[in-house]
């Protein structure tokens, strides 16, 4: 590593990481291949939405822990509701109301 080190510090330093890991690259997918490039997009979230989100979250029906995931629910005029766990947990009588005044 060090002859490779001292190879290349005319371009810049080259740290022993960097080393081991295009060794690793070189072994799994072959010599003299560029590994891929993904590119990474940010989602910018609107303020309202996420405050909105905070205060339904953090009313007090809501203390209970519940499993993560949804159910999907059938009312009476056929209607079907795809309701997160942390809702369901409220009772049935007013959870609907509430979820859709939201």
């Amino acid at each position: 590593m060090s002859m490779l080190q001292k190879i290349h510090q005319p371009y810049g330093k080259l740290s022993t990481w960097e080393i081991k890991q295009a060794r690793s690259h070189a072994n799994l997918s072959g010599p003299s291949t560029t590994p891929e490039v993904t590119t990474k997009h940010r989602v910018r979230l609107d303020m309202s939405k996420v405050d909105h989100f905070e205060e339904f979250t953090n009313r007090p029906y809501f203390y209970q822990d519940v499993s993560y995931g949804s159910k999907i629910l059938i009312l009476e005029s056929g209607d079907r509701i795809e309701m997160p766990n942390v809702v369901r947990t409220v009772t049935r009588s007013t959870m609907i109301d509430q979820y859709l005044e939201c």
